[in-house]
């Protein structure tokens, strides 16, 4: 609603007060009036009554004024009136009283005047031949009195002309009437009052209300409901100011934006309520850490942006940047749960980096996703090469979407081989982005794009249908291996994928390995725990991948339903060269051994890195050394022959197959002599 009707509305509403009370007072003044005219006639036909019986019995009795008074009490004492006389006074020409009733009668008259000198007046009026009205104590000029003293011209015959005072007793039907006329006169104007006042009452109401409800809208339309910050609107104003006033004075000015990392994690294990909660805890955090000319607007969800405006030092930003992961990834005391959380911020300064708001905003919003994708809990200003960095990105997403709608994407194979025997254990599917304009693309670009855009669901249910589909025509014993993102664990429905994969393609439960990282830990334990118990009832087995680099909480790991770990490929690149990384496979394999559970080697490629995994008893190897991804998925011609030394070095100095060596090659053993003869000379083993 407009203030100009708002002032149409609160006008109407003062000129409905005014003409309800005007009713009123007219009302109850009409009322009173009536009630009035009604008292007076009445008594003045009791003055006349008793006028004419004083006049009566004086005629009688010329001058006999005792005996005038016994009769006129004895008359009075007889009175069928309602409204009677409760004694009378007689009075002559000059105001002296000469016989009288009640009191009067009983202790005699005293020469004199009257009382007072109101009396008096009203004497000599009604000896004038008014009739004169008095009210006594008791009563009001708005309700009639219990008593009343009326005046009125009397004619005492011999004596001449005098006046009686009349005390009367206002009990009967005319006072009752005047009194009934009066209280209609209340009730008529409660009736008026409520009749004008209610519907004003509900008018002020609506019209208060419709108020708030205005004032509400403009503060919301401008503020983030939860936490009563700026929101995104006004935050883009305030930075519009502040970069006027940046330019007019000449100085820099920083835009911040962080967001909480693992914000959804959070959400997901302790609710929103409690989520909503953290974010307020954020907010009141977030304002005791900037300045007072700083500002700071929630930009939704878990996101939030501050100005830092009058920097004399680009740096200060980055103070200020860590000085807020501090204060916010201290613990949250909330619903009853200690919350640990952290912040990653990106930083753009104006003029640098842009003088446009928008710009800035999206300069600061490219150095945040720089931060997170550099471990989080940290800040990263912007720099020129990440736009088109995340203009890469948002193509590949939109390329992404587009594949999904059609054939886009296929299936490649990686080799699995049991280490000691040589047996082909399964395959390693290895999703492959066949783009329409830039080729074959791998997982390694597309899929941490797919997880971000969580495209990764509906691409992760394609690659277990498809491979099912593939696995179900291999041979008897041949698993067939799939990564699983920690987005698609986010829901139950990865349950009913899996069990409708296999129902499907009809593959037996036992041949498909499931493979989740150790990032799925970081989420709600149990609630992953759950459904990973769930998978395991369906029949699959389940590989824990990238072992070693993440959480590795062994707490976790002797309740997790998973058959095999698999060491992450960073240590195997180094099995040769750190004497550290030959430490840490060798305490994974134990720890395998001590959990009867089976280890995998990733990124074998080379003969030596074969022998020493071989040689601390790890299960199983994969890697280009023993086949790269490939899409036919048949089992090569050397597997039903066994990875033996003399088979794998002969065929690899034949260039055959991808082997170097993947047993033991021991002076004067067979493989030596092969290896003598087929390798060139001095070729060290």
């Amino acid at each position: 609603m407009s203030a100009r009707q708002a002032s149409r509305g609160e006008i109407l509403l003062i000129s409905v007060f005014f003409a309800g009370t005007l009713a009123v007072a007219a009302t109850y003044l009409l009322s009173n009036f009536v009630a009035d005219a009604v008292h007076h006639r009445h008594l003045r036909e009791i003055g006349a009554r008793w006028a004419g019986e004083v006049a009566e019995i004086a005629a009688a009795i010329p001058a006999d004024w005792s005996e005038i008074g016994r009769r006129l009490t004895a008359k009075l004492a007889h009175a069928p009136e309602p409204i009677r006389a409760r004694d009378i006074t007689i009075y002559d020409g000059n105001g002296a009283p000469l016989a009288g009733t009640g009191p009067l009668s009983s202790f005699g008259l005293r020469g004199g005047m009257a009382d007072d000198a109101g009396d008096r007046a009203a004497i000599r009026a009604a000896i004038g031949g008014d009739l004169v009205h008095n009210r006594l104590t008791g009563g009001s000029g708005r309700r009639p009195a219990e008593f009343s003293d009326i005046y009125v011209p009397v004619d005492l015959g011999p004596s001449g002309g005098g006046a009686l005072r009349i005390a009367t007793n206002d009990a009967g039907k005319a006072v009752v009437f005047a009194s009934f006329l009066e209280t209609y006169a209340g009730v008529a104007a409660f009736v008026c009052w409520i009749v004008f006042m209610v519907p004003m009452a509900i008018a002020w109401r609506r019209t208060a209300v419709r108020e708030a409800t205005a004032k509400d809208e403009h503060f919301y339309a401008r503020h983030d409901p939860l936490t009563g910050l700026p929101n995104r609107r006004q935050f883009s104003e305030k930075l519009n100011e502040a970069l006027a006033r940046n330019r007019r004075h000449r100085t820099r000015l920083a835009v911040m934006y962080l967001d909480l990392d693992r914000f959804k994690d959070i959400n997901d294990t302790y609710g929103h309520p409690a989520g909503d909660e953290l974010l307020i805890s954020v907010a009141l955090r977030l304002r005791q850490s900037i300045r007072e000319i700083d500002t700071i607007g929630r930009l939704g969800g878990d996101e939030f942006a501050i100005i830092a405006e009058d920097l004399d030092d680009p740096r200060f930003a980055g103070t200020l940047a860590r000085r807020i992961c501090s204060v916010l990834g201290a613990p949250y005391e909330i619903a009853g749960h200690n919350i640990v959380t952290s912040t990653s911020i990106g930083i753009a300064l104006a003029p640098d980096d842009g003088v446009d708001a928008d710009l800035l905003v999206k300069h600061a919003d490219l150095a945040l996703y720089r931060a997170k994708g550099e471990g989080r809990n940290t800040y990263r200003y912007f720099e020129s090469e990440m736009d088109a960095i995340q203009q890469r990105r948002l193509q590949i997403e939109r390329d992404l979407r587009h594949s999904l709608q059609g054939d886009g994407f296929s299936l490649t194979y990686q080799p699995q081989y049991d280490l000691n025997s040589g047996a082909l254990c399964g395959y390693q599917v290895v999703p492959v982005w066949r783009h329409p304009e830039q080729g074959e693309i791998s997982a390694e670009v597309f899929m941490p794009v797919a997880e971000d855009s969580g495209l990764i669901v509906q691409l992760g249910a394609w690659i277990l249908h498809e491979a099912c589909r593939a696995a179900a025509k291999w041979p008897d014993g041949v698993k067939v291996s799939v990564s699983l993102s920690p987005v698609q664990f986010r829901n139950k429905q990865i349950i009913g994928t899996v069990a409708s994969a296999l129902q499907t393609s009809g593959l037996e439960p036992k041949r498909l390995e499931l493979e989740f990282t150790e990032k799925l830990l970081l989420q709600d334990t149990e609630r992953m725990l759950e459904i990973l118990l769930k998978l395991r009832d369906v029949g699959v087995s389940m590989a824990m991948t990238e072992f070693g680099v993440g959480y590795s909480s062994l707490s976790h790991l002797s309740r997790l339903p998973f058959s095999n770990i698999k060491i992450n490929r960073s240590f195997i690149e180094k099995l040769e060269l750190e004497p550290e990384s030959t430490a840490i496979v060798n305490s994974i394999i134990g720890l395998g051994r001590s959990l009867e559970v089976t280890v995998t080697a990733d990124g074998v490629a080379t003969a030596q890195q074969a022998r020493l995994l071989k040689k601390h008893g790890c299960n199983r190897v994969q890697g280009h050394l023993f086949g790269q991804p490939s899409p036919d998925a048949g089992a090569p011609p050397f597997a039903a022959e066994g990875l033996t030394d003399e088979t794998i070095l002969a065929r690899s100095a034949q260039g055959v197959g991808r082997f170097r060596l993947a047993g033991e090659c021991t002076s004067g053993s067979p493989a030596e002599a092969v290896t003598r003869r087929l390798l060139p000379e001095n070729t060290k083993l």
